[in-house]
């Protein structure tokens, strides 16, 4: 328990600004965007998804659950399933453990409809929120030789209730190729960039005696 007031006079101080909220990038159906990883810097999460607190860090065995989906020393596994547990439709109200990751990307300002980038290069800084089928995806093109941080990717987007995306090497990073474009995105993307423990706190956060 904290010996922190809630309240008091507190002058000027950074401790009490407003947190900014990290928003994710949501994909519409069929979307495709040009893309490209600076940084392979991901963080991951087992987490279920609890009514009223969100995605909340699952308390199991991590390789057990990666295996199984469940751990009965985990509180959430265990509720998620009981029988007792469950909405009008017989669905269970806690969610299974689900492994999801993120990671910061750059999105390409492109051409019209297609994916050609525009001239000249610019880019936004980006995050991305995906699942363990993307992210094999990023595993077996890196096995396969592929340089994830001097390429370029297409990612579309086939479901979108549920963000399936797909992705596609896209040849040589474009803003690699011209020193003055590099320096300049490079640098962009340092500022913009969350540092990953930063980027946790999308994929849920831990249960304690607050919540």
């Amino acid at each position: 328990m904290t010996n922190k007031k809630t309240y008091g006079v507190i002058g000027i101080s950074n401790e009490y600004r407003s947190k900014k909220r990290i928003e994710t990038y949501k994909f519409e159906r069929d979307e495709a965007i040009r893309v490209a990883f600076p940084s392979l810097d991901i963080a991951s999460a087992i987490s279920h998804w609890v009514p009223g607190l969100g995605y909340v860090y699952c308390m199991g065995d991590p390789d057990l659950v990666d295996e199984t989906r469940h751990d009965s020393s985990c509180p959430m596994c265990a509720a998620n399933l009981d029988s007792s547990l469950v909405d009008a439709d017989g669905k269970p109200l806690v969610g299974k453990a689900t492994r999801r990751f993120v990671m910061n990307f750059l999105k390409y300002f492109t051409r019209g409809s297609s994916i050609e980038p525009a001239k000249p290069v610019s880019v936004s800084s980006e995050v991305l929120r995906f699942t363990s089928r993307f992210y094999n995806r990023l595993l077996d093109m890196a096995e396969k030789g592929v340089d994830l941080q001097r390429t370029d990717f297409r990612i579309r987007c086939e479901e979108e209730k549920f963000q399936v995306l797909v992705l596609d090497d896209y040849g040589p990073a474009v803003w690699l190729q011209d020193s003055s474009i590099r320096e300049r995105i490079l640098e962009q993307f340092k500022e913009d960039a969350y540092p990953p423990d930063v980027l946790l706190s999308i994929l849920g956060r831990e249960l304690s005696e607050r919540f």
